[in-house]
């Protein structure tokens, strides 16, 4: 009885931290990979430097904060990049954007058809603080499909 009690309490406290809202509209969130890996060595296996760019924009009417950047690759794409953290600490005004960068570490396991330059999917967890209170918000997306170097405008 103890367990089941104790299984429920956990569920529920679970639930209910799942649930929270952000204080304050979440910013509309862009990443791309501003780096890619030469033509001549595009099927080499190894550790590669990667780097990326994060537009944040700030959609609230409060200003906002970005505190942290967290970045991890989901399933199988061109390479693998383990939980990489970044620390920021840039104020977004209401309505303006703001740009970060930041490089990562990523190890391309095997090759494959379009090789290191190919897709991947990246998880990102952004700390946020602002006026009102923190709060995070989670943004899944491929990167590297349409390498320009350029966050799109």
């Amino acid at each position: 009885m103890r367990k089941a009690l104790a299984v429920s309490f956990l569920l529920i406290a679970a639930c209910a931290h799942h649930g929270t809202k952000a204080p304050v509209a979440l910013p509309e969130i862009t990443i791309v990979q501003t780096s890619g890996v030469a033509f001549a060595a595009r099927d080499v296996t190894g550790p590669i430097p990667v780097r990326f760019a994060v537009r944040v924009k700030n959609v609230a009417d409060q200003p906002v904060t970005l505190q942290r950047v967290q970045a991890q690759s989901v399933g199988t794409g061109a390479y693998t990049l383990q939980t990489t953290s970044r620390a920021f600490n840039v104020t977004i005004p209401p309505a303006s954007s703001h740009d970060v960068e930041f490089w990562a570490n990523a190890v391309v396991e095997r090759t494959t058809i379009v090789g290191a330059n190919g897709p991947v999917t990246l998880r990102l967890i952004l700390h946020f603080d602002s006026p009102l209170g923190a709060f995070e918000d989670v943004v899944v997306t491929q990167v590297n499909d349409r390498l320009t170097g350029e966050i799109p405008q």
